[in-house]
């Protein structure tokens, strides 16, 4: 890992000892980069909460992307230092101290807009979701149960939701990206015939150029061919980047060669996105347009999508994140469960836990941080069964991981 690391921190803000809150930023280089349409990135940039009621400690994580809900580093850090991040521990602490049973924090917290609180008129859903995330982890390891828990604790609240949850948890098959900073060839080349066997998704990055976007789709879908792994649908994520006219091209060009879409155009084209659905049948997966329930019904209602990409950051947190599928489902909309590229932890474990308790995916990303960073960035580290492409279920209380000696020892206050 490169030395260059920058960290900010803010001093704890507590109301007596048994109760505190800090925020961090930090910045940590990555051994590789990683490209897109709309975005290059060669550094981690994650916003952190450390959070203690009493002893016991949780943390979360947000990443703020301009790019995908309007915020940056900075504005996510000012929006967690306001009164609203403490208040809402100050609730938790006060559930707890009743003696509530455990449904009740995650209910409770279910029951707000936190990216609203947060943001005032321009939500923050980044920041939220450092918080959210922060504060269930301390509340699961309170009571010694799994961040899992929340889901099944939450879920039955939501209303229609039949079919939501998976039976069990269990290990999820986890997709492929190959993004512009991947040597042509190498990603087939990468493959065993055993992992070739296994994969089940892999999705393309786009470039600016649709024509070249298309070929490079052929291209790679051949080489996943001759490596043995035809079987595996194939996506083709734009980032947005595309006006209505170079996403009607590019559906054209990419039929019988990509299963499905994402984020053609600038979010939240209803009309654009409808269009290329009727006009060239490619089905069409919603990313950046789809941060909140209110996006999922109007895209369902206007015909404007097949799919919808979750995201935990994106979203707000794990329960927004698991509203926003529960409405895409009763819509009649599919899911994917997908990820901010080089999240440092609790956003990985979030994504993970809510991947392997939902059902019927249509495919699942993890990110590759066992690639990205080295040494590890918690304890126990982040791990993928890399040749049966396999995302494990997350085991211990509350997210199940701790900063590493690696994270903390570029200053990051997390316990």
């Amino acid at each position: 890992m490169a030395e260059t690391v920058f960290v900010e921190s803010t001093p704890p803000t507590s109301r007596g000892r048994d109760l505190d809150l800090v925020v961090s930023a930090v910045r940590i280089p990555m051994r590789r980069s990683f490209s897109h349409a709309a975005h290059a990135r060669d550094n981690a940039e994650s916003v952190l909460v450390r959070c203690r009621i009493g002893d016991v400690t949780g943390w979360g994580e947000g990443a703020p992307r301009p790019y995908v809900t309007g915020e940056t580093m900075a504005g996510a850090r000012q929006a967690l230092t306001g009164e609203s991040s403490l208040f809402l521990l100050e609730q938790l602490a006060g559930l707890w101290a009743s003696g509530a049973a455990f449904k009740a924090g995650p209910q409770a917290l279910a029951a707000l807009d936190i990216p609203r609180m947060l943001g005032g008129l321009q939500r923050a859903p980044a920041a939220a979701a450092a918080l959210e995330t922060a504060l269930l982890d301390v509340w699961c390891r309170l009571f010694d149960r799994p961040l899992r828990d929340v889901v099944r604790a939450v879920v039955p609240s939501l209303g229609h939701t039949h079919g939501l949850l998976a039976e069990e948890p269990r290990p999820q098959p986890v997709t492929l990206v190959a993004d512009l900073a991947k040597a042509r060839g190498s990603v087939a080349a990468a493959l065993t015939p055993a992992s070739a066997a296994a994969l089940r998704h892999v999705k393309l990055k786009a470039s600016a150029e649709p024509t070249d976007t298309a070929r490079r789709a052929r291209e790679l879908r051949a080489e996943l061919a001759d490596a043995g792994a035809g079987q595996a649908t194939f996506s083709v994520d734009a980032n947005a980047a595309w006006t209505g006219e170079q996403s009607l091209l590019a559906a054209d060009l990419l039929g019988g060669v990509a299963d499905w879409l994402e984020e053609p155009t600038a979010p939240r084209r209803w009309e654009q996105l409808r269009r290329i659905r009727e006009r060239t049948g490619m089905p069409v997966m919603l990313d950046e347009s789809a941060v909140d329930v209110g996006d999922v019904e109007t895209a369902a209602g206007l015909g404007a999508a097949d799919s919808v990409n979750l995201r935990v950051s994106k979203c707000g947190g794990l329960l927004p994140a698991l509203k926003v599928a529960a409405a895409a489902r009763r819509c009649g909309l599919r899911l994917q469960v997908g990820v901010q590229v080089a999240e440092v932890g609790p956003l990985w474990v979030a994504g993970r836990v809510l991947a392997t308790e939902l059902a019927d995916l249509l495919a699942v990303e993890a990110g590759r941080q066992d690639e990205w960073f080295d040494p590890p960035l918690t304890e126990p580290p982040y791990r993928i069964d890399r040749t049966r492409h396999l995302a494990p279920v997350p085991e211990g209380a509350g997210l199940g991981v701790e900063p590493s000696p690696t994270l903390r020892a570029h200053g990051v206050d997390t316990g």
